[in-house]
């Protein structure tokens, strides 16, 4: 689960559709930002204004009716709990109070006509505590010399200033909250979606290329895509299918002339002269050369189709290793090639024992064909497989799961007792990195072999093909010096 979450997190999908969900955050608190210093600042002003109102009012009492009536339009209790009430405060010349709910003028607040802030003490109703208020006002000089201040209480805005900061905040958490859980959401989704995408083309790449993917009577762009891939791969089989259509017939339509025109070169040969004899039989070789590729490339075929001449049956590897050895000792021993050889136990496998004959025998040919003087072969046969950590050509299918991928399951690690492992080493040249896979191709050759040694490049495809056949993997790895090929069964 751990694990799943991980793989979820540093997904592109859910980056994109946080980064997304997290610009859309960014952009709103910005707007809320905006929004906020538009509405203190039109707070403050509303609080100045109705300040100056209530000072035009109370002033227009005072010059109109007196101090008596202006006391009586001021004198009213206010405290924290009121905080929509006005304070006054009216001083003589000398600066002695002379009515308003406020005890002295600020002592740090000069008299001017600009707002003033000053904070004082009041207490609550019930005369229980006392609070610190925080006051905003305006002063105006009347006609007599004496000083008006009206003042109000500044907690209007410090409240919505306060609601907004939490509505802010809440709205930042909350968001941010959605944004990590809709991406997490939209990814698993999508992430779902793409494994599929992913796990058909793996079969594809393995070489399945019946696979299909599912599509829902959808037109979302992932199920246009399923189409459109299923069309794509439509059209990929049916080339494939028509270029290999192309070389079988090819390769069995040529088969039987290319057979007759060898035969008349036999008996030209035996009837010219001995300098023109060498020339026909320089064309007989390179006669036998293409029947050759056409036996292999027919072979192959018969081999992917599954049209083999014997049935599947159990087959011990050890003495088919041991006769394919015996085979091609003179040839190696001729090169002055070392064969060391390890069978470990009698492992059995279901298979064809022509096929893996001629399979075992084309890697031998290749280990000596690229082996120089003084180098060595091995043979390594085990009755389980250990991980090595090789890339894996082909799979073996599961029990349960007929799907191949690059890598091997780790359920199939974990069974490892139930395979069977062949190792050929050589210490020849070896093969690049890059070009495991192009090796096992038809045709395929190194631009380093082409014109060095003599082939067709279809020795390895046929092994391939076999190894398909047999449900088995192919390894392949650096020898230093040379190359490892394994080859991996399934035990009978």
């Amino acid at each position: 689960m751990f694990a799943q979450l991980q793989r979820v997190l540093k997904s592109y999908s859910f980056q994109f559709f946080l980064s997304t969900s997290l610009i859309f955050v960014v952009v709103s608190i910005l707007i809320f930002a905006l929004l906020f210093a538009y509405f203190t600042r039109q707070q403050s002003i509303d609080l100045q204004r109705s300040i100056k109102n209530e000072l035009d009012r109370v002033e227009q009492v005072y010059n109109d009716m007196g101090t008596a009536q202006f006391i009586d339009a001021t004198n009213h209790l206010n405290t924290e709990y009121t905080i929509s009430n006005f304070y006054y405060l009216l001083i003589n010349t000398s600066g002695e109070k002379v009515a308003g709910d406020l005890n002295q003028w600020p002592a740090v607040i000069p008299r001017t006509k600009k707002p003033i802030a000053f904070s004082i003490e009041r207490q609550s109703i019930d005369r229980s505590q006392t609070k610190t208020i925080d006051l905003t006002g305006l002063a105006r000089e009347m006609a007599d010399g004496s000083t008006l201040l009206v003042a109000r209480n500044l907690r209007i805005v410090q409240i919505f200033l306060q609601n907004y900061k939490s509505v802010l905040l809440l709205f930042f958490i909350v968001s941010v909250t959605l944004s990590i859980l809709i991406a997490l959401i939209f990814s698993i989704l999508s992430l779902s979606r793409l494994e599929k995408f992913n796990v058909g083309i793996n079969h594809i790449m393995s070489g399945d290329l019946s696979e299909r993917f599912a599509v829902k009577k959808s037109k979302a762009e992932t199920e246009q895509l399923a189409r459109n891939l299923n069309k794509m791969l439509n059209m990929i089989t049916s080339l494939i299918n028509d270029v290999k259509r192309v070389s079988d017939n090819v390769a069995h339509d040529l088969r039987t002339p290319l057979t007759r025109h060898r035969n008349n070169l036999v008996t030209v040969k035996n009837a010219v002269d001995e300098v023109h004899s060498e020339a026909i039989q320089q064309l007989i070789i390179e006669t036998d050369q293409l029947l050759a590729t056409f036996n292999a490339l027919l072979r192959i075929a018969k081999i992917e189709s599954g049209n083999v001449s014997t049935p599947m049956t159990p087959t011990t590897l050890r003495p088919l290793i041991s006769d394919v050895i015996e085979l091609y000792e003179p040839l190696a021993a001729d090169a002055g090639i070392n064969i060391k050889v390890e069978l470990a136990g009698h492992p059995v496998i279901m298979g064809d024992r022509n096929l893996l004959f001629q399979a075992i025998a084309n890697l031998v040919d290749n280990a000596i064909k690229y082996t120089p003087t003084g180098g060595t072969i091995r043979f390594k046969l085990m009755d389980y497989w250990v991980d090595s950590g090789y890339p894996v050509l082909q799979n073996m299918p599961n029990s349960s799961d007929s799907h191949s991928t690059d890598e091997l399951s780790p359920s199939d690690a974990s069974s490892a007792h139930s395979f069977i492992s062949l190792s050929i080493s050589d210490s020849g040249p070896g093969v690049q990195t890059e070009n495991y896979k192009k090796m096992f191709q038809r045709f395929y050759r190194e631009e380093k072999s082409r014109g060095l040694k003599p082939g067709n490049g279809l020795g390895l495809s046929m092994v391939y093909a076999t190894m398909n056949l047999h449900q088995g993997a192919i390894l392949v790895a650096n020898n230093d010096p040379g190359l490892n090929v394994t080859l991996v069964f399934r035990q009978h």
